[in-house]
């Protein structure tokens, strides 16, 4: 309704979301408005409601404007594309931004305080909890993994080191960000399980490294043993395993 001339209004009613993404992941954006709309919230996007005839680029400027979010379906093709980044950048800057991953890719700088849901390699159920949880449907799960315990003690102090460390590299101070892939990985290695594997997977320079030592100074307290092995070379490899051996390890069976 027209606030001064009290009409209907011709303008389109705002929607709560958005969903931008690239021809290529439109499967991925399908998928994403289809558990929105079966939680509650309206969404639009390019495959179901662009009008035929109608400039592309001009309508989601104006679906943009008025949803109140915008679900970013983040990918490197996404990032690559012209058109994609006028979407994120003017969502960004709206305050509208809710950033989903669909796979492994790097982010742009500007969005390296951003908080991001990733939804790749995780099954269907997992990924529509993520999904939810990044718009606030739901809280993410409130608990721990369990008090931080050191072999032969009740407790440990969480500034500790464990007994057997060594050699990892110093702690990169300035690391910011990536909280939500420590937390997978924390969340992976957790548990009472006897043997547990976490895999830091990428193509080289994107700061898997940087990661996995700030993981190891993040949640030291909570193992009796901590090793860093360079294995970017089998004689890095031998070597590093070798001087492990040398260390008195008590191995529970």
């Amino acid at each position: 309704m027209d606030p001064v001339n009290g009409v209907a209004s011709s303008l389109p009613p705002g929607v709560d979301v958005f969903v931008s993404y690239t021809g290529a992941d439109e499967a991925w954006a399908t998928w994403v408005a289809e558990v929105l709309e079966a939680a509650g919230l309206t969404t639009t996007l390019q495959a179901w409601d662009s009008p035929t005839g109608e400039n592309f680029v001009v309508w989601i400027s104006e679906q943009m404007s008025t949803a109140s979010r915008t679900v970013a379906i983040c990918s490197d093709g996404y990032f690559a594309s012209h058109w994609c980044t006028q979407e994120w950048t003017g969502a960004l800057a709206g305050k509208k931004l809710v950033p989903v991953r669909i796979e492994d890719c790097a982010l742009p700088a500007v969005l390296g305080t951003i908080t991001c849901r990733d939804l790749h390699d995780v099954d269907e159920p997992v990924a529509r909890r993520k999904l939810l949880e990044a718009v606030g449907l739901t809280r993410p799960a409130r608990q721990s993994s369990g008090f931080p315990r050191h072999a032969g003690a009740t407790a440990v102090f969480p500034g500790r080191l464990p007994d057997i460390w060594g050699p990892v590299p110093a702690r990169n101070m300035l690391f910011t960000g990536r909280d939500q892939h420590l937390h997978a990985l924390h969340h992976r290695l957790a548990g009472d399980s006897r043997i547990a594997v976490g895999a830091l997977h990428g193509a080289g320079g994107v700061g898997k490294t940087q990661l996995a030592v700030e993981y190891v100074w993040r949640y030291a307290a909570e193992y009796s043993l901590v090793w860093w092995v360079d294995a970017t070379t089998s004689t890095g490899l031998v070597s590093g395993l070798a001087a492990l051996a040398r260390e008195p390890v008590t191995i529970f069976v």
